[in-house]
C-alpha cells in the first residue's frame, strides 16, 4: 500500500456512511481510511457493520484510524450533563476502535473562543482534564491509543499541559495544518517546537487563512515544507492523514506527498503503527 519512493503510510479522512461509495478511491490510491464516526452514525452502526468494515480492510491488507464525533460536545463544559454525554460518545468511538483494531482515535476537546467567558481558564481546562482522564482511563484498558486536536485553540499549551499531565497513560496529539493556518495566533516554529514529542498524528488539508475550506495539499498558503521540516528536525513520527471531502482534492495531495517535494523528509516520520 506505500509507494516505492514514500516509506509512510497515508491515511485519509472518510465518513462511514460514505465508505461503500469512496472505499474505490482509497484502493485506487493505495491511502488507509480514518473512519470518521459522526454523531448519527454512532447511534446506528452495529457490531455487525464494524466487523464487516474490519472483513473489508483486512482484506484489502489496510490500516485503520478513527475520528471521534465532535459537533455540539465539550469536555470542559460547564454543564455537567454535556460533559457526561460527550466522554460517552468519545468512549462509543472507543469501542469501534477496539472492534476495528484502528491504530488511534482522534478526538476534540470542545473549546471554542467563548469557553473561557463562562469560567476562568483554569475552571475549564481543569474540567476538560477530568474529562480527559475518563477516556485515557478506559482506552487504556483495551490498549486504544488516543490524540487531541487542535480546533480553535490559538495556542498549544493547553495541549502541552495535557500532555505533560497525562505522560503516563500516552496522550497524544493530532495537529491539524488547516486548523492551525485558521485559527492559531502563535508561529507554526513555537506550536511545533513544544508541541512536537507529543504530536502522533497529523491532518493534512489548506485554506488561505481565512475559513477552514479543506483544500488539498499546497492549494492554499500552508507552508507544508516549513511544517515537515520542522517536525523531523524534532524528531516527530506523525501518522498522515488528508482530509479532503473531494476526492479530486485527495488525488491530488496523495500525488504531491509521493512527489520528490515531500517524499524524502516524510520518510523522516517512520510513525509508530504498531
Amino acid at each position: 500500500m506505500f509507494s516505492d519512493k514514500l516509506k509512510v503510510p497515508i491515511f485519509a479522512n472518510i465518513k462511514i456512511t460514505d465508505i461503500d461509495r469512496r472505499f474505490r478511491v482509497f484502493k485506487e490510491l493505495g491511502v488507509f481510511p480514518e473512519v470518521y464516526i459522526d454523531s448519527d452514525s454512532l447511534n446506528g452502526v452495529s457490531n455487525e457493520r464494524l466487523d464487516e468494515l474490519k472483513s473489508l480492510f483486512a482484506q484489502n491488507s489496510m490500516l485503520s484510524t478513527i475520528h471521534a464525533p465532535f459537533w455540539d460536545l465539550s469536555l470542559g463544559s460547564v454543564d455537567r450533563e454535556v460533559r457526561k454525554l460527550s466522554v460517552k460518545r468519545i468512549i462509543t468511538a472507543l469501542n469501534a476502535a477496539k472492534t476495528l483494531e484502528s491504530k488511534n482515535v482522534v478526538f476534540h476537546s470542545g473549546y471554542t473562543e467563548n469557553s473561557y467567558l463562562s469560567s476562568s481558564k483554569s475552571d475549564w481546562n481543569g474540567r476538560l482534564f477530568e474529562s480527559l482522564a475518563e477516556i485515557l482511563d478506559y482506552a487504556g484498558s483495551y490498549g486504544v491509543k488516543v490524540s487531541l486536536e487542535n480546533v480553535y485553540e490559538p495556542e498549544p499549551d493547553l495541549f502541552i499541559s495535557a500532555c505533560e499531565t497525562f505522560k503516563k497513560q500516552k496522550l497524544g496529539l493530532c495537529f491539524d495544518c488547516g486548523h492551525f493556518n485558521v485559527f492559531s495566533k502563535t508561529s507554526a516554529e513555537e506550536w511545533l517546537g513544544a508541541a512536537a514529542p507529543y504530536i502522533r498524528a497529523m491532518h493534512l488539508h489548506s485554506n488561505y487563512g481565512k475559513a477552514d475550506e479543506h483544500l488539498s495539499v499546497d492549494s492554499g498558503n500552508i507552508d507544508f515544507e516549513k511544517i515537515f521540516g520542522i517536525l523531523a528536525e524534532k524528531k516527530a513520527a506523525p501518522l498522515l492523514t488528508i482530509e479532503n471531502k473531494i476526492d479530486d482534492y485527495l488525488r491530488t495531495s496523495v500525488k504531491l506527498l509521493r512527489s520528490e517535494k515531500y517524499f524524502r523528509v516524510l520518510n523522516r516520520f517512520m510513525p509508530d503503527i504498531s
